[in-house]
């Protein structure tokens, strides 16, 4: 039921570079998520497992918790991260997951595509 009715979320992915591992590629959305999602809840890594290419910041696994979290997993074979972000203010009011998410995927991309201009 958070899914349909509590929470407001939205969902992204973003190619990875070759040359960014795994573990980079989680622990850089780790960085760039707690910077963007500041302003509301809990801003420290909850889970990250490497091996897994899985990290969550905040509250993701509680419901009916006030605040950002967010969640990442790498997936198809290294090369895609996939990213959620749910948030929900007071008394239910809608936080603005759509624009953090698009925050969020811009910093990402300037960073793979500034970390594969230094590598090259």
């Amino acid at each position: 039921m958070e899914y349909l009715w509590l929470v407001p979320r939205n969902s992204m992915n973003i190619e990875i570079p070759d040359h960014i591992t795994k573990a980079e590629a989680i622990n850089i959305f780790g960085i760039v998520a707690i910077d963007q999602l500041t302003a509301w809840g809990n801003r420290s890594v909850t889970y990250q497992n490497n091996e897994e290419g899985v990290i969550e910041i905040g509250h993701w696994r509680k419901t009916n918790i006030s605040g950002y979290a967010a969640r990442a997993e790498v997936k198809d074979s290294g090369s895609t991260l996939y990213f959620s972000i749910k948030g929900a203010g007071p008394y239910y009011s809608d936080l603005p997951v759509e624009k953090k998410s698009n925050d969020i995927y811009s910093e990402l991309n300037r960073i793979f595509n500034t970390a594969s201009h230094i590598k090259n």
